[in-house]
């Protein structure tokens, strides 16, 4: 990376941090935005749905010592329809990430009923969710309050219909299912994959386009993570390879499409968990459901078990980086019939 007196010491994982308020997200906050950095919901289905039996989320704003104003960019999605749930996380990032990710979540919850209505094929269902969303980024990009040529959000939305799981994925959040063995122990039968700018075939996609994949080298001589960078310039950093809004990195191989999961449960398919990478980013997958394993399957063990994840993986940032990234975890007790 070459040399740049805008360029401050970056953090090894969270993101590069700048002078350029465009790239990091350093802003003043205006009295008239929303106050509270929390977003909590839980809930239980009625006993005639199929979907999951409850579900908690919470999402809770991060930390960073250069900024003690910051808001919180996550955005927490859970939607009932029928016999249907939706449960997603956003993660904004750049200047006018939160005003993304929850333009789109709200534009999403507002408009998925009447595009889902009936619809029985799986695959059908997972092309509507796609368009609503993907109409949810063309407001952002054309709405003049909203600046999205250095800012976006990753996406990771699940439906449960049934026993079938639909999976849509942009970004590095990230779904889970913890399936019960015979000891009672919960394992990873199934997980989404984080699309990352030196993911195979993510990173000849963006070099194609004639953007650059590369790690910025720490003083210490420790690689922070593969970034997507443009030919000729030292921006944007993204350390993602798909996303929504992002104009600056979409110009160089970045794509807003997403990656389609479909899922059948099992009976010995017991929670969820998704959330956004402020919990993946310290904790594997095996970590996460030990927490959840020692929890009751009920909406009070869901509360407990999002308020453990999300105070360990807080410790552990501090820890790590002396900086927390915005946090958002939903956990959810599948009813498998």
């Amino acid at each position: 990376m070459s040399e740049d007196s805008s360029i401050l010491r970056p953090r090894r994982r969270l993101s590069v941090v700048s002078t350029n308020t465009a790239i990091e997200g350093v802003r003043k906050m205006t009295l008239s935005e929303r106050k509270d950095s929390e977003e909590k919901f839980g809930g239980k289905a009625d006993e005639k749905e199929k979907a999951v039996k409850c579900w908690y989320g919470e999402s809770k704003r991060g930390y960073a010592p250069y900024n003690p104003r910051k808001v919180n960019q996550d955005s927490l999605l859970i939607h009932r329809l029928g016999k249907r749930i939706f449960l997603g996380t956003l993660d904004g990032h750049g200047e006018h990430g939160h005003h993304v990710s929850r333009t789109i979540t709200d534009h999403f919850c507002k408009n998925i009923d009447s595009h889902v209505r009936g619809i029985t094929d799986t695959k059908d269902l997972a092309q509507k969710m796609e368009t609503v969303f993907l109409a949810g980024e063309k407001i952002c990009i054309n709405k003049n309050s909203i600046s999205t040529e250095f800012s976006g959000t990753t996406n990771v939305t699940l439906c449960v219909t049934g026993n079938h799981l639909t999976v849509l994925n942009v970004g590095d959040s990230r779904a889970i299912v913890g399936r019960e063995d015979s000891s009672g122990k919960l394992t990873c039968s199934f997980e989404t994959k984080d699309q990352k700018p030196d993911s195979k075939g993510e990173k000849e996609r963006i070099i194609a386009a004639g953007g650059r994949v590369f790690a910025v080298t720490y003083d210490d001589g420790i690689d922070g993570p593969a970034r997507m960078w443009l030919g000729n310039m030292d921006v944007p950093g993204l350390a993602m390879s798909r996303s929504y809004c992002d104009g600056v990195a979409h110009s160089a191989g970045v794509i807003s499409t997403g990656e389609v999961y479909e899922h059948d449960l099992s009976s010995d398919d017991k929670v969820m968990v998704i959330a956004t990478d402020g919990l993946w980013e310290f904790m594997t997958n095996e970590e996460v459901l030990k927490i959840v394993n020692k929890y009751p399957l009920t909406e009070a063990g869901c509360r407990s078990a999002v308020s453990e994840l999300i105070k360990v993986s807080n410790e552990i940032w501090l820890r790590e980086e002396q900086v927390i990234d915005d946090t958002t975890v939903i956990v959810a007790v599948l009813k498998v019939c």
